[in-house]
């Protein structure tokens, strides 16, 4: 005969169910669910096809950084990028076509100033290759100025005063055959008399576009390089693309946040 206060299987059967169905501590709900991965969006104000995606959890106006893409248009070695400045509170304003310097791309950028969610004040712009050289032209409403590999022999011939107090980093590799070190470190010269407040960082053993995805290829891949003369190699780095992006992404917190950053006063 078993024990009065011993369980039947029935019983068991019982309590398992009803462990089983009871809800448990933490039930989905909206409030505790993470917030949404940030999405691009369309911006048709802009004269050049672009996207804007804002910051998560950043109430605006936000500071937002232009991407400026290599000479073949969108790739995804801004991504890394992207997704770091994203991380920094900066809303990323992509350009997805080729930014050739120019009106279409002065109003693109005067359109993205315009916009109730971004601080005309803190726009700055990152260029891969030729987009790096078109960040460089006349008339652009911007704060700040990264530049990736730009071609650094053609950034020797700039006018003196041209950025006074501009904030501008420099990235190039040291075994790239389109923005040889020494070139780099004349450009980086030309920029300080043009009044710019340059930072240059010499990644050594790295080619032109180490960013660039490799697509698990192991073989140097060949791109054009940023002056449109011929074809120079790259060998994709996917560690030091997570570093780069980083710097980038560091330098424009720094340099666009207020209070502290020196910010673009309208004419």
């Amino acid at each position: 005969m078993p024990h009065p206060q011993a369980p039947t299987r029935r019983r068991l059967c019982g309590l398992l169910a009803a462990a089983l169905l009871r809800p448990g501590p933490a039930a989905a709900s909206p409030e505790y669910l993470p917030e949404a991965e940030p999405q691009p969006q369309p911006f048709p104000m802009a004269p050049l096809a672009a996207t804007l995606t804002l910051p998560p959890g950043i109430r605006p106006p936000v500071a937002a950084v232009a991407v400026l893409h290599d000479r073949l248009g969108p790739d995804p070695r801004a991504e890394p990028y992207i997704r770091h400045l994203l991380g920094a509170g900066l809303a990323a304003f992509e350009i997805l076509d080729v930014a050739e310097p120019g009106e279409a791309l002065v109003a693109s950028l005067a359109a993205l100033a315009a916009d109730p969610r971004v601080d005309a004040r803190r726009v700055g712009a990152l260029g891969f290759g030729a987009g790096a050289a078109a960040a460089l032209a006349p008339g652009l409403p911007l704060a700040a100025r990264a530049l990736l590999y730009p071609g650094c022999e053609g950034l020797a011939r700039l006018p003196d005063g041209a950025w006074p107090g501009q904030p501008i980093l420099l990235l190039h590799g040291g075994a790239d055959t389109a923005n040889r070190v020494e070139d780099c470190r004349g450009a980086a010269a030309a920029l300080a008399r043009a009044g710019a407040a340059v930072r240059r960082i010499e990644y050594r053993g790295a080619s032109y576009a180490w960013d660039h995805p490799g697509f698990g290829l192991e073989s140097r891949l060949l791109h054009p390089a940023p002056d449109g003369e011929g074809r120079v190699e790259v060998l994709p780095w996917p560690g030091l693309a997570t570093i780069s992006a980083g710097h980038v992404a560091g330098f424009f917190a720094r340099e666009l946040a207020l209070p502290g950053g020196r910010g673009f006063t309208p004419n």
